[in-house]
């Protein structure tokens, strides 16, 4: 779908995980869901207070 394999998407996300400090993403065997962090950087404009801003 996005042209990266899925074990190269979960290792980069969890290295942004650690950068940021916060779980962006739930993970269960089954199923993967939104922390409220990660709902809260996305109505803040993509900032977390107390967090860098990611950077393009």
């Amino acid at each position: 779908m996005i042209g990266v394999a899925t074990p190269t998407l979960s290792r980069q996300l969890q290295q942004l995980e650690t950068h940021l400090g916060v779980a962006l993403l739930n993970r269960t065997t089954r199923q993967l869901s939104l922390t409220p962090a990660y709902s809260d950087r996305c109505r803040v404009g993509g900032e977390i207070p107390g967090r860098p801003a990611l950077t393009a």
